[in-house]
């Protein structure tokens, strides 16, 4: 995605999964722990009322053991296609005058792959778009790799992983399992 506006950042990435699948792995508590470590934080909480005025607020954990918290309010939420939310950093001992943003993150589907666009701004400078820039590819990435590892764990577990009462052979009623006076 172009940049028009210096102090704005917009980044897009496509990825081989449905935009339903993306949008679980965005907005999914669970899920969301497994990918998402911006700077090598370790996301601890995630709170995540996805409705318009509802709350968005995630807790990280540094390697040092602080906590860092990232809280917001949605203004627009369409599932699987759009999300809005403010985005708002509170970290202890340092400024956050930019740390105070609008994310707009657009899920789209072109050929059987999605499409991400995430907007994030305002910036006071470019330096801060830039830093970001790269902390968000990095996030990107490891979702790309999250959601591939899933796909291919899911499909190479498809048909393999079976509950012992639907194994072949395991499938007969109570009273036939008896027979010949076996239990």
């Amino acid at each position: 995605m172009e940049n028009k506006n210096e102090n704005i950042l917009e980044i897009s990435k496509e990825l081989n999964v449905s935009r339903e699948e993306l949008f679980k792995a965005w907005t999914e508590t669970e899920q969301l722990k497994k990918w998402w470590r911006p700077e090598n934080l370790q996301l601890e909480s995630v709170e995540n009322d996805i409705n318009p005025q509802g709350k968005v607020k995630y807790i990280f954990k540094t390697t040092e053991g602080k906590d860092l918290t990232v809280e917001g309010e949605y203004k627009e939420a369409i599932k699987n296609e759009r999300l809005v939310y403010t985005w708002n950093w509170e970290i202890p001992e340092a400024s956050t005058e930019d740390g105070h943003f609008t994310l707009t993150i657009l899920f789209k589907e072109n050929n059987g792959k999605s499409i991400l666009d995430v907007k994030q701004e305002p910036f006071s400078t470019h330096e801060s778009v830039a830093i970001h820039q790269k902390a968000w590819e990095t996030s990107l990435q490891e979702l790309a790799a999250y959601l591939e590892n899933s796909k291919s764990s899911n499909s190479s577990s498809g048909n393999s992983v079976h509950d012992d009462k639907n194994t072949a052979g395991n499938r007969e009623l109570e009273e036939q399992s008896k027979v010949g006076g076996y239990s």
